[in-house]
């Protein structure tokens, strides 16, 4: 005999409670008066080892009673064998993977997707063994084939009921490779737990629209024998309608940069006409007059939208006149432009075409973002990049210095001894040396650390050769051995080059030689407009945060690890690294909006076996002779807590009669008082 929940036995402890209650000396029920009881003193029942059971078969049934029940709850089973049921079916393993994407929330597919997967587990075989995923741009096992097989076979429709009754369509995309190769992993486990070699029928039920992603199903290793079979829902409502896609902001032509939209849909039969609406996604008031639009017959129509700059920041354009309520609508952020106070010191000389300052002058001057502006312009908060190309007064020295430790980015081109003394002055340290020289070769770039901020956007191989670049009046910088100035770039000479040091909530980044054009063709190479906006992007707090993006894209947002993530289109505001919040418009991702069906050969080039082109049969591998069964099904066969719950109700009924009569027998009869004369 085993037992299911043997850790009832514990209350087998309760059978003291009746042994003690039969030990105890009881009181007399029947008292009797007399004249001398003042002169007694009551004693209570109490335990000794003259002590003697009190009714011995009275006390065996309450104890077998309380371990009859224990024995109940322990549900005990016998151990048996279940001998090979003679049948042609084998054993399949079957895979069902249910599409919770934005694209099933059209009216009617979700509903007809529930009902499929109900089909599926209908038609299942008792042998079979079912598992369950859910999928949108993330994958969730919601069935397990072991859950499936300690699931009584009455049991299994209820639990995948259950299952389905929990879920609903989402706001992500539909990426049937990461739910692929979810499954693949469960077919492995399944064959390594049987300990053989084993293949699966792989169910996917979806509306497998152009939107759904598939790359990554190139190059997958497909279990033997291997199938897939795909399961097409469709929505009741006609889907013909138009949806919105977000192209970006245009170009800024005075009046406001306009939004930039893709109108795309099935081809209608004759030109029809469209209205795109701007309201404020804050209070859903209309902003300006509908924009109408006349679609073609060919489909789609790319629309630029003007807004004005007085537009509130977070908008909101609807598509009027169409039946589709998916897509209908986009949320934007108005794309504000960053600015960047910009200044030269030491050379006010901007025209000579020999100082460092007109090439600054020039490489900054179509800037849009940031877009530089002049300290006298710029708002007091502004950051600030500073670039020094020649010797400062003592004032200017100063301002600088607070500029620096206030957060601004300074740029010091050290070709000169004062210079390097100024950068020692700025970084708040002392013991630097500078030493100009010529060397006899021009000096290269010898090293470079390519994933520090200021190089990392030359990482790339195509991007990374700086051998065209030389040096001819490189200054010689010496640090202190306690410096706090990192070296980003060493001349092949290991000798400093590039040099950046904190200070305050500035940097501080240091060239060990000038910029013009006598010193060396860094001004005038490819790199040196990317870098210098690189150091304008670092100075500004980093690269143009994403103003629009879609719902699978919201790890682009850099938000913190415990930042709540929005789940539905709108527009939030979000809290990145910085503690400054901003706007975000959140969409639904764009091919969730396309109602047009996958090329069925569209699967066979990313290498899926589709189930109409193989012949070979799935199936488990199945053991010969008597097989052990389960505990849990023995148990729920044999069920033999049930006569141990009756034979302790039939002993209850005894025990009450017995008790009943020994508490008459012990009772003395009453005696009858003499007639008075």
């Amino acid at each position: 005999m085993s037992f299911l929940s043997p850790w009832f036995f514990a209350g087998l402890l309760l059978v003291a409670g009746p042994i003690i209650a039969h030990l105890i000396r009881r009181a007399t029920k029947d008292r009797i008066a007399f004249s001398a009881l003042r002169f007694l003193s009551p004693s209570t029942p109490r335990l000794d080892r003259r002590s003697r059971i009190q009714h011995p078969l009275l006390l065996a049934i309450r104890c077998l009673i309380i371990a009859l029940l224990v024995l109940a709850f322990a549900r005990p089973y016998w151990m048996q064998t279940a001998p090979p049921v003679e049948t042609d079916d084998q054993a399949r393993l079957v895979i069902t993977l249910l599409d919770r994407s934005a694209s099933m929330q059209q009216e009617g597919r979700w509903e007809n997707a529930v009902e499929r997967v109900e089909t599926i587990v209908e038609e299942l075989a008792p042998s079979d063994v079912f598992a369950l995923v859910a999928f949108d741009n993330v994958s969730e096992v919601l069935i397990t084939a072991e859950q499936w097989q300690q699931t009584l076979a009455p049991e299994r429709a209820g639990l995948v009921t259950a299952n389905l009754r929990g879920q609903s369509p989402t706001w992500q995309a539909t990426w049937v490779d990461n739910a692929v190769a979810r499954a693949l992993e469960t077919v492995r486990e399944v064959t390594e737990l049987l300990g053989g070699t084993s293949g699966a029928e792989l169910i996917i039920v979806s509306d497998l629209t152009t939107g759904t992603r598939l790359s990554g199903l190139a190059g997958l290793d497909w279990p033997a024998d291997t199938i897939v079979r795909l399961e097409t829902v469709e929505s009741v409502a006609d889907t013909e309608g138009f949806a919105l896609q977000w192209l970006g902001w245009g170009t800024d032509n005075g009046l406001g940069a306009p939004a930039r939209v893709r109108i795309s849909g099935a081809p209608p039969p004759t030109p029809q006409t469209l209205s795109l609406q701007l309201q404020d996604a804050n209070t859903n008031e209309p902003w300006g007059d509908p924009h109408e639009i006349v679609m073609s017959t060919s489909g789609t129509q790319l629309v630029s939208i003007p807004v004005s700059n007085d537009a509130p920041a977070a908008l909101q354009i609807d598509l009027l006149g169409d039946h589709s309520d998916l897509g209908r609508s986009l949320y934007v952020v108005r794309d504000l432009t960053r600015e960047v106070k910009f200044q030269i010191w030491g050379d006010p000389n901007v025209n000579d075409t020999r100082k460092a300052g007109f090439y600054l002058q020039s490489a900054t001057a179509g800037w849009r973002d940031p877009r530089v502006v002049n300290p006298a312009e710029a708002a007091p908060d502004s950051p600030a990049l500073h670039v020094v190309t020649g010797r400062l007064s003592a004032s200017e020295r100063t301002e600088l210095q607070q500029e620096l430790v206030t957060g601004a980015f300074v740029l010091v081109l050290a070709d000169s001894t004062e210079l390097v003394d100024l950068s020692a002055q700025l970084a708040e340290e002392t013991g630097w040396h500078g030493r100009p020289y010529q060397p006899a070769e021009p000096l290269l770039f010898g090293q470079i650390d390519f994933t520090h901020p200021l190089f990392a956007s030359f990482a790339d191989p195509r991007f990374s050769d700086f051998t065209r670049i030389r040096f001819t009046h490189p200054v010689e910088i010496t640090l202190p051995g306690d410096s706090a100035a990192v070296v980003v770039a060493r001349f092949d000479n290991q000798q400093p080059a590039v040099l950046e040091s904190t200070v305050g909530s500035g940097r501080l980044i240091v060239w060990a030689t000038g910029w013009s054009p006598q010193s060396s063709p860094w001004v005038l190479s490819t790199k040196f407009v990317p870098w210098l906006e690189t150091l304008a992007d670092r100075a500004t707090g980093g690269d143009r945060p994403v103003a629009v993006t879609d719902l699978s894209q919201i790890d682009r947002l850099d938000l913190p690890s415990d930042a709540v993530l929005p789940d539905a289109p709108g527009v939030f505001p979000v809290r990145g690294n910085n503690p400054t919040s901003r706007l975000v418009g959140l969409n639904v991702p764009p091919g969730e909006t396309q109602n047009t069906l996958l090329r069925w050969d569209a699967f066979e080039e990313v290498g899926m076996p589709l189930a109409n082109n193989v012949v070979a049969t799935s199936v488990l591998p199945r053991q010969s002779g008597p097989l052990p069964e389960s505990g849990l099904v023995s148990e729920s066969r044999q069920r033999a807590w049930r006569w141990f719950i009756l034979i302790a109700v039939g002993l209850l009924i005894i025990e009450g009669l017995l008790a009943t009569y020994f508490n008459r027998r012990s009772r003395p009869e009453p005696e009858l008082a003499a007639p008075t004369a």
